[in-house]
């Protein structure tokens, strides 16, 4: 990196370092997670305010392309990878194979009324958000599952905030965000197989395989 790009860099990170303490404490203040703060600060940083106020800023201190991206883009990456790591840390494992049959029921629920939330309108009104016509159905499933993924750093982040993450609450919470995140990513592969063998037999093979991977971990379960 040329020192311009290092003297960018420093900056943006202490501009990203000081609003995300700043609004974290504040959110800390009204007894609420931290870590809404921070997402403000992303979201006002971001493209959708400062972007849109003063894009030249916004642009020299977190450009798209070039060395200070791609460092930037590396040291996200490595925070969320730390993340996860202390929030392995503080995860009781005796305490999730406890409550498994809790975790897989909850989990189950918590995708199902997203996904047809995400899936109905998307698929009744598809010509409304430009979906193509033979698209209907791939756009339609691809919304719901977008909609019933979770998002596990911040569940994380979340209950640590709030001291839950030990708690009965915080493990069955926890262990249901993992399995909403394994149930979700393997129907999204389904997805993306649907697109490319354009919705033919492999997809209802890959559709059977995901019933069988799911009715296996119910008799797992049960037993």
């Amino acid at each position: 990196m040329k020192h311009e790009e290092v003297v960018i860099f420093l900056v943006a990170i202490s501009i990203m370092l000081f609003f995300a303490r700043f609004l974290g404490e504040v959110f800390n203040k009204f007894k609420q997670p931290a870590i809404i703060g921070e997402i403000i600060a992303g979201i006002l940083l971001g493209p959708t305010i400062l972007g849109n106020l003063l894009p030249e800023i916004q642009g020299t201190l977190f450009p798209q392309t070039g060395n200070v991206s791609l460092v930037l883009n590396g040291i996200t990456q490595l925070a969320v990878i730390m993340l996860l790591i202390v929030s392995g840390l503080e995860v009781n494992l005796a305490l999730i194979a406890k409550q498994g049959k809790t975790a897989l029921y909850t989990s189950t629920l918590g995708m199902a009324l997203p996904f047809a939330l995400g899936f109905l309108p998307f698929y009744f009104f598809s010509d409304l958000f430009g979906a193509a016509p033979g698209d209907k159905l791939i756009f339609a499933l691809f919304m719901g599952t977008a909609m019933s993924i979770s998002a596990l750093p911040v569940i994380a982040r979340t209950l640590m905030d709030m001291n839950l993450l030990k708690t009965e609450l915080g493990v069955i919470i926890i262990a249901s965000a993992i399995v909403n995140d394994l149930f979700g990513w393997i129907f999204f592969s389904v997805i993306i197989g649907m697109i490319s063998s354009g919705g033919g037999s492999n997809f209802l093979t890959q559709i059977g395989g995901f019933y069988y991977f799911w009715r296996s971990c119910l008799l797992s379960q049960n037993h």
